[in-house]
C-alpha cells in the first residue's frame, strides 16, 4: 500500500498522542501517590482554648491541661511533634472549617460538628450550669425563664452561646473570656453566667474571688467533649493514625490514668471531687 506524506504524518500523530497517553496513565498513580504522602506529612494545627482544667496557659506561658495531656501521649506514640496552641474558640472553629490538618481540643460533640469534623476520641463530660450571684434571690426553674434576665455572659464562639443562639436567647452578653463574664457576674454588671464547675472554680482561684458568692441556678445539659479533625483536605491516613493510637491508649489504661492524675490535682487546687466514669472525667 502506498503512503503519503500526509498519511505517514497522521499516523505519527496518532502514536505520539497515544504514547503520551499512556506516559500519563504510568505517572498518575506516583503522582497522587506523591501528592498524598506531601499532604499526610504536612504539619498539624493543634488547636485548643482556655478553658481549664482541659487546656490552659499556666504560670510558665506553657499549655497545660487534662486533655493537653492526653493529646501530647498520642503525639507522642505517633511521633508528632507540632506545637499546641491556644486560641479564641470561634477562631479555632473557623480554622478547622477551612483548613486541612487542623486538630481540636476538646470541642463539645454537636450534630453539626459530626459533619464537619472527624471525632478522633471522647475525652471527657460535663455540666453546662447557669450560675447566679449568690445574694441575688434569683429562682428560676426553667431555661424559658432566664431569658426574663437582662443579662446573661457567654463567651463569643462557645458552644453554649450558640445554645441560648438557637433557642432564641436575646439577652446574651457575650465576650471573648469567661474571666470577663466571672468579673461582671461578681460585680452584679450582669444577672447570669453559662459556664461549667471547674472552669468557675478555676476562674475564681485565678481572679482571687469567692467561688461561694456563686451559686449554679439551673444545670442545662451535659456534654460530650472531644479531639476532633478538620474533615475537608485532612488525608484518611492522619485520621486513622490518631484514633488508633487514642483506641489504644483507651484500652491499654492511660485515659484512665490521666484523669486520675488529674483528679487528684484538681481536688489539690480545687477542693472538688471529680467523677471518673469510662476512663474519663465527668464533672
Amino acid at each position: 500500500m502506498r503512503l503519503f506524506w500526509g498519511d505517514r504524518l497522521s499516523w505519527n500523530m496518532d502514536a505520539w498522542r497515544d504514547g503520551v497517553s499512556r506516559c500519563v496513565r504510568g505517572l498518575l498513580p506516583l503522582l497522587l501517590a506523591e501528592s498524598f504522602l506531601v499532604m499526610a506529612n504536612e504539619p498539624l494545627q493543634l488547636l485548643a482554648v482556655e478553658e481549664p482544667p482541659a487546656s490552659y496557659t499556666d504560670s510558665d506561658g506553657l499549655v497545660s491541661g487534662y486533655v493537653t495531656d492526653i493529646v501530647r501521649e498520642i503525639q507522642r506514640r505517633i511521633g508528632n511533634d507540632d506545637t499546641i496552641r491556644i486560641v479564641p474558640e470561634q477562631r479555632a472553629l473557623e480554622l478547622a472549617q477551612e483548613q486541612a490538618n487542623v486538630v481540636l481540643f476538646g470541642f463539645s460533640k454537636t450534630p453539626l460538628r459530626e459533619l464537619n469534623f472527624h471525632l478522633i476520641a471522647q475525652v471527657l463530660s460535663k455540666s453546662w450550669v447557669l450560675y447566679g450571684r449568690k445574694d441575688s434571690g434569683l429562682t428560676l426553674e426553667s431555661l424559658e425563664d432566664f431569658k426574663g434576665l437582662a443579662a446573661i455572659g457567654v463567651v463569643r464562639g462557645d458552644i453554649r452561646a450558640e445554645y441560648l443562639q438557637q433557642h432564641q436567647f436575646l439577652n446574651l452578653n457575650e465576650v471573648s473570656r469567661h474571666e470577663h463574664n466571672v468579673k461582671k457576674l461578681y460585680h452584679h454588671r450582669i444577672d447570669a453566667l453559662f459556664y461549667e464547675p471547674l472552669g468557675l472554680a478555676d476562674v475564681c482561684a485565678n481572679l482571687s474571688l469567692p467561688l461561694l458568692a456563686f451559686e449554679p441556678l439551673l444545670t442545662v445539659r451535659r456534654s460530650e467533649v472531644y479531639i476532633m479533625m478538620s474533615r475537608w483536605g485532612t488525608p484518611n491516613e492522619v485520621v486513622v493514625q490518631w484514633q488508633s493510637a487514642a483506641r489504644k491508649m483507651q484500652q491499654d489504661g492511660t485515659f484512665e490514668h490521666i484523669a486520675r492524675l488529674w483528679a487528684d490535682k484538681i481536688y489539690q487546687r480545687y477542693g472538688v471531687h471529680s467523677e471518673i466514669k469510662d476512663g474519663m472525667l465527668n464533672f
